[in-house]
């Protein structure tokens, strides 16, 4: 593959997503649901890297460590943050989103990987 995709997969996803999330954390208010979208957009952002990388590019011993973060910690962590913070976040119009993104990231983590099996 030429190396520009790889550029592209690596370098322009992320600073697009920091970018979103800071403007997007300007208008929160609450310090609990910043985190936990700090948590979905990293999480996010990891799966969206895995799948790009899967695609796109070659895989390597960083996305094996990124696979190893999404299943590992974010799969387990990200639903239970979603239920434990739901009811105790302010009613905010931002906090419906990030808290079903929470709850639905094994199911969207698994729907993908098997996108990515069918297609490969």
């Amino acid at each position: 593959m030429p190396n520009w995709v790889g550029i592209v997969v690596n370098f322009v996803p992320p600073p697009i997503g920091l970018a979103h999330y800071l403007w997007l954390r300007r208008r929160m208010t609450d310090r609990r649901l910043r985190w936990l979208a700090f948590w979905c957009y990293f999480s996010y952002g990891g799966l969206l890297q895995t799948v790009l990388t899967a695609l796109f590019w070659y895989w390597s011993g960083m996305a094996s460590l990124g696979f190893a973060y999404l299943v590992l910690i974010a799969t387990p962590g990200l639903p239970i943050a979603g239920f434990r913070l739901g009811p105790r976040l302010p009613a905010e119009p931002m906090k419906a989103p990030f808290v079903l993104a929470a709850k639905l990231f094994p199911l969207v983590l698994v729907g993908s990987m098997l996108a990515l099996a069918v297609i490969r």
